[in-house]
Order: C-alpha cells, then sequence, then structure tokens
C-alpha cells in the first residue's frame, strides 16, 4: 500500500465500550455465485503507541471484483481483493488518519458507517482553498485541477509552472469553477512539503517525509476545515 497518501477522518461518533468494529459481509456486486469469498471491512483501534500523541490502527477491507476467467481449468466470475491499511487515531483530538489513496480509503469508511453507524461514524473534512492559499505564506502552487459545478463540466483544466498564483491563468481558473486539488511547494516547519492536496483533506507525498511529520501536516491541513453555517432555529421559508 501507498505510504505516500494519507487522508483524514473526523471521528464524530463512537461507542467508547468497543475497539472492534466490523462490517456486515457482502456478497460483491456483478458476482453470478453466492458461494464466493465474502467481502467486508474491520477496523481495530489499537491500544499500541505511536509517537507521542497517537495510536496505531489496522483496517482489513476486502472488494469483490468481477472478473471472467478460469483458475486451475474451473471457471471464475469474480476475485477478492484484500487492502490492510495502516491508520493512526486520536480520541482527543478525534481524528482518524488512513495511509491510503483517498479511493480507498473512503470506500473502506463508507462501508463502516453504513453498517456500524450506531456504534461509529467517521466524517469526511472539507478543505476551504481559498484559506489555504491566502493564510499560508511562502506558500507555492505548482498544479492546480478544478471543474465548474455551475456550469457541469466534468473535465478539468489543469496548468503547471511557478508559482501559478501570480499567472493570470490561475486567478481565472478560481473565479471559473471550485479548486478541487492542488499541487504546492509547502512551507511547514524546518522543510517545505512536496505536496498534492484535494479538498477532501487527502494528500499525495511527492517526497519521501517521516511518517510523525507527514501525520502532523495532516492535522494541520484539517485547521482549513469549512465551518457549517449553524441552522438558525424556526427559520423558515415564506409560502
Amino acid at each position: 500500500m501507498s505510504k505516500q497518501s494519507m487522508v483524514l477522518f473526523r471521528i464524530t461518533r463512537l461507542n467508547h465500550k468497543k475497539m472492534l468494529f466490523e462490517s456486515k459481509e457482502h456478497v460483491p456486486r456483478g458476482c453470478r455465485e453466492h458461494d464466493t469469498q465474502p467481502a467486508f471491512t474491520k477496523l481495530d483501534l489499537t491500544k499500541k503507541k505511536f509517537g507521542a500523541i497517537y495510536f496505531e490502527a489496522e483496517i482489513t477491507h476486502r472488494e469483490g471484483i468481477a472478473m471472467e476467467g478460469f483458475w486451475h481449468g474451473q471457471r471464475i466470475h469474480e476475485v477478492v481483493s484484500e487492502s490492510l491499511l495502516a491508520s493512526y487515531y486520536n480520541l482527543d483530538r478525534n481524528v482518524l488518519i488512513i495511509e491510503a489513496p483517498h479511493a480507498l480509503a473512503s470506500a473502506a469508511v463508507r462501508r463502516l458507517d453504513n453498517d456500524c453507524r450506531e456504534d461509529i461514524r467517521l466524517t469526511r473534512v472539507r478543505i476551504d482553498f481559498n484559506h489555504v492559499l491566502s493564510k499560508t505564506p511562502g506558500l507555492t502552487v505548482l498544479g492546480a485541477w478544478t471543474s465548474s459545478p455551475k456550469e457541469m463540466i466534468r473535465s478539468r483544466a489543469a496548468f503547471s509552472g511557478v508559482d501559478l498564483q501570480k499567472q493570470k491563468d490561475f486567478k481565472l481558473m478560481r473565479k471559473s469553477g471550485e479548486l478541487s486539488n492542488i499541487s504546492v511547494s509547502y512551507p511547514f516547519g524546518v522543510e517545505d512539503l512536496r505536496v498534492n492536496v484535494s479538498r477532501w483533506c487527502a494528500a499525495f507525498f511527492l517526497e519521501p517525509v517521516a511518517l510523525e511529520r507527514r501525520l502532523q501536516f495532516m492535522e494541520h491541513l484539517a485547521t482549513f476545515e469549512v465551518k457549517q453555517k449553524p441552522r438558525r432555529r424556526g427559520s423558515t421559508k415564506a409560502a
């Protein structure tokens, strides 16, 4: 599993009497055989400490993949892929950081949320890129991707160069649609980090970075979380 990718989730619900959470066993979609190995997800919040403030967690995520073929002369219709995702949590800060690509981490969390919602709830963190860009002195934008939800454009425009914030094309891109990913040289501690960041608090580190420093960066990134506006009580639309 890639040790360069990380995703941060908020722990918004937790049954403290349990430290092991298991989803239901699912027959993989698209499979025509019902006696195949099941797909499931399991999260184990261990008591093994890592560094000064984190504990280790283990996620087992098994997903069925439809595939037509033969195995030792027998026709098969699917294979089950198993991923072991190293993770780290801090209950005082209510964070779980998964060491995996965004799509894989989100699939595991989504299944746990569906099947274990009474005991644990993990919530995605959305980053306000406008705050990241305006509140981080010395930040250099090396690449950016955006889409325009108002125009329902699914394709993305990519730009590359040195410090895009100073270029006209980048300013126009920020106005044309919401930024979804940025590639940056990020001042963090004694050395800058070369990292790709998505708006869902996911990061891909372009250079080797020590694990504890990567965890610290993910929590720092989460400080730019979009704040939800509280709903006003008793407010209703006029008929």
